[in-house]
């Protein structure tokens, strides 16, 4: 009777010896889950005010990202109600079948935290890489956008200053139009980064690029 009670004693050290360990183990993953939360919080917040950020992207992005979030959270969550049975079955008398369920099950939780912290890690590392994009986006593309819009202001001004009868006049203003609407979209980050080689400031140079050459178009004054 005291040999078996001695034992399921030791079991239950045994147990909760093994509930540490799994905890320690699981850990790395918690840590995973906040930083793809923070991920997300961080990028969400570069996009949607209209400052030509790419919108559209952006949330293709996010929506990976909490995917990657939820399968994270998901997991966590498995393992905390397991972890919370097990605490409850030790409060309230476990048996040694219950020992033994509790010690494979937490052994398998063991084993199994690494491959599941490299697994959220893979998302980080992706998701840490737009992160740092947008955050240089964010600097590197106010000056060109603003150079963009002084370009089409000219532009307009200088169509007005060439009169009404200028030859071509219409489709030189609908020209204008055009790469103001062109803006707009860019503005609301309307647009799809496919590949590395597609670049927000780029595609606002390139606006500006067709706004000289319509400005080219134009009668210069003579003196």
């Amino acid at each position: 009777m005291w040999g078996r009670r001695r034992k399921l004693a030791q079991a239950r050290v045994s147990v909760e010896e093994a509930m540490r360990t799994a905890e320690d183990a699981i850990e790395p993953l918690d840590r995973a889950c906040g930083r793809l939360e923070e991920l997300h919080r961080e990028i969400r917040s570069f996009l949607g005010h209209g400052d030509g950020m790419p919108f559209f992207t952006g949330q293709t992005v996010l929506a990976q990202l909490w995917d990657a979030l939820e399968s994270s959270r998901r997991t966590l969550g498995i393992y905390a109600r397991q972890r919370a049975d097990i605490q409850h079955d030790l409060a309230h008398g476990i048996d040694f079948d219950g020992t033994a369920r509790a010690l494979e099950l937490l052994a398998h939780w063991a084993e199994q935290a690494e491959h599941l912290t490299e697994l959220a890690d893979e998302p980080i590392s992706a998701f840490t890489e737009v992160r740092n994009h947008l955050w240089e986006l964010r600097f590197s593309l106010p000056p060109v956008r603003q150079r963009t819009y002084a370009a089409l202001t000219e532009a307009r001004n200088d169509l007005i200053a060439a009169g009404p009868a200028h030859p071509g006049r219409f489709a030189l203003e609908a020209q204008l139009n055009a790469l103001g609407d062109r803006l707009r979209d860019l503005d609301a980050g309307r647009v799809e980064l496919v590949n590395d080689d597609d670049d927000v400031t780029r595609w606002y140079q390139e606006v500006e690029g067709q706004i000289a050459k319509v400005r080219d178009a134009m009668p210069r004054p003579s003196f």
